[in-house]
């Protein structure tokens, strides 16, 4: 793959890392393991290249990196009720995250991931695309 011989692109073996989404030259997204004995990835992640304290707040004046993660295929179900027949009236909504052993045990494992991808990058491993190489 053309993609893999690029100067700014480090691939690591032995990582739960299944894809990454490019736009252009930046990582946007990617899909991984949260366990490597699974057959396909389980979480995806929204990678971010700024960082800000909250939602409202506004975004950093240094470089940063936000990294969003989800699972892919939670088992949990939540449940959506129509309060009556007026359609202006607001539904019930019960979203039950988090409510199987089989998600609270893939988002532990997703938060430790993380937490170890970010300390790669702290050590000096790059986590993104070198701009500077492209």
């Amino acid at each position: 793959m053309p993609l893999l011989r690029r100067p700014n692109l480090t691939v690591q073996t032995h990582a739960l890392v299944d894809r990454v989404l490019m736009d252009g030259s930046q990582a946007v997204g990617l899909f991984a393991k949260s366990n490597p004995n699974i057959l396909h990835a389980d979480l995806g992640y929204n990678v971010l290249a700024f960082s800000r304290e909250n939602f409202q707040a506004e975004f950093d004046r240094w470089p940063g990196l936000t990294l969003i993660v989800y699972d892919l295929r939670p088992s949990s179900r939540g449940e959506l009720k129509l309060a009556g027949k007026d359609p202006r009236a607001a539904p019930s909504i019960c979203v039950n995250y988090l409510d199987t052993p089989r998600d609270q045990q893939v988002v532990a494992n997703a938060i430790r991931l993380t937490r170890r991808t970010l300390m790669m990058a702290e050590k000096g491993a790059s986590l993104m695309l070198n701009p500077k190489l492209n």
